[in-house]
């Protein structure tokens, strides 16, 4: 391999991880919103679901417990090691029980 493909390899591989951390840094700036505004409108409605919009590449996993502890362990994704939590919100409703909603990113 001559040394121009390899300068081109090594620029293309920059690239693609200029782009990959755009990705992560939009996710991680919208994350508390999305998770707080998320968790607000589940325990408003009385019941846990999607009910927000998300940034692209990003998975939300929601539920609900008898605790926040219970709430956020309940979510979906929680026990999938492919992905990181990114930010989570636990919100309190009337009937006393607690919406979590949690942002992941893939690892």
């Amino acid at each position: 391999m001559c040394l121009e493909q390899i300068q081109m390899r090594t620029l293309r591989l920059v690239a693609c991880l200029a782009v990959a951390a755009l990705c992560c840094a939009e996710i991680q700036a919208a994350g508390r919103s999305v998770t707080r505004q998320s968790s607000r409108v589940q325990s408003q409605s009385g019941s846990y679901g999607h009910f927000v919009s998300i940034p692209n590449g990003a998975y939300e996993g929601v539920a609900m417990g008898t605790s926040r502890r219970q709430a956020i362990q309940n979510a979906c994704y929680a026990n999938d090691s492919s992905k990181h939590a990114v930010s989570k919100s636990v919100s309190r409703g009337p009937n006393g029980m607690f919406y979590s909603s949690v942002l992941y990113k893939s690892r």
